[in-house]
C-alpha cells in the first residue's frame, strides 16, 4: 500500500514536470514566433534611451519577458533558437509518456547537428577572417559563429 502511494506520487511529480515544461515549450516558441526587431532596440535602449524597458508598448505576443527571451535566443543561436523550444516538448513528452520518446530523441538530436552544421557552412561565406570581434551578422547566432571561427 504503501507502495502504491510513492509510485502515485512520483508519477504525480513527472506528469507536473511534464505539463511545466510544455507550457515553457508554448511559451517560447510563441515569444520566437512574434520576434520584432523593434523590440530588440527597445530592450538594448538604443530606440529611445530615456523609455525604460517596462514602460514600452512590444510587438512580441510574449510581452517583455517572451521580448527578452527571443533576444536572447536569436543572440544566441541565431535560427537555430528554434529547436530549443522543440527540444523542451520533447522533454515534457519523455515526462508524459515513456513509451515513445527514445525514437525521437534521436531523430531531433540528429536534425538540430545538421542544422548546426549547415549553420557553420553558411557562416564561412558570411564572416570575413580579419574580423576582430564577435558580431551576430551570421545566421547562427554567436554559438555557430564561434564554432565557425
Amino acid at each position: 500500500m504503501v507502495e502504491k502511494r510513492k509510485k502515485s506520487g512520483a508519477n504525480r511529480r513527472r506528469q507536473v514536470i511534464g505539463l511545466i515544461l510544455a507550457v515553457f515549450a508554448i511559451f517560447l516558441l510563441i515569444s520566437l514566433v512574434t520576434h520584432e526587431v523593434r523590440d530588440d532596440f527597445r530592450l538594448t535602449g538604443s530606440e529611445d534611451p530615456s523609455l525604460s524597458p517596462f514602460d514600452a508598448d512590444y510587438v512580441n505576443q510574449a510581452g517583455l519577458v517572451g521580448s527578452l527571451l527571443s533576444y536572447l535566443m536569436f543572440t544566441l543561436f541565431g535560427w537555430l533558437g528554434f529547436f530549443i523550444p522543440v527540444a523542451i516538448a520533447f522533454a515534457s513528452i519523455r515526462f508524459l509518456a515513456t513509451g515513445i520518446t527514445p525514437k525521437l530523441e534521436l531523430n531531433i538530436l540528429v536534425l538540430w547537428a545538421v542544422s548546426l552544421f549547415v549553420s557553420m557552412i553558411i557562416n564561412v561565406s558570411e564572416i570575413t577572417p580579419t574580423a576582430t570581434t564577435l558580431t551576430i551578422d551570421g545566421v547562427g547566432g554567436w554559438v555557430s559563429e564561434i564554432l565557425t571561427i
